[in-house]
């Protein structure tokens, strides 16, 4: 099944579940979006800490992170997803600035 058909399914599913009722409906789309964001949350959570216990340092300017706040979860190959080969860390300064100089989300050189 492709992604649209999934998605064409699902709106289906929240209309038929509302009935014709626009509160029933958005709290119904709501409660789908909201539990397929805390999804991919989880994931990439799950991806960081892997990253950060085995103490790579930032993919950007090679510094270690000094504490846990301000680090981003940066995808090498942005045209595919969240997973451990897929993704670095970068301090926050240097997530920017990578994106600064690849606007088009260029990938980094690993």
């Amino acid at each position: 099944m492709e992604p649209q058909e999934i998605l064409n399914i699902t709106r289906k599913a929240i209309r038929d579940h509302a009935g014709g009722d626009p509160d029933k409906w958005f709290y119904a789309n709501r409660f789908v979006f909201a539990r397929l964001q805390l999804d991919e949350r989880s994931t990439k959570t799950k991806i960081k800490k892997e990253l950060l216990k085995a103490n790579k340092p930032c993919d950007y300017c090679g510094g270690p992170f000094k504490d846990k706040k301000g680090i981003h979860l940066h995808r090498v190959n942005s045209e595919c997803g969240y997973s451990r080969v897929n993704c670095v860390l970068m301090h926050s300064g240097c997530h920017k600035k990578f994106h600064a100089e690849n606007p088009r989300g260029g990938h980094s050189e690993k």
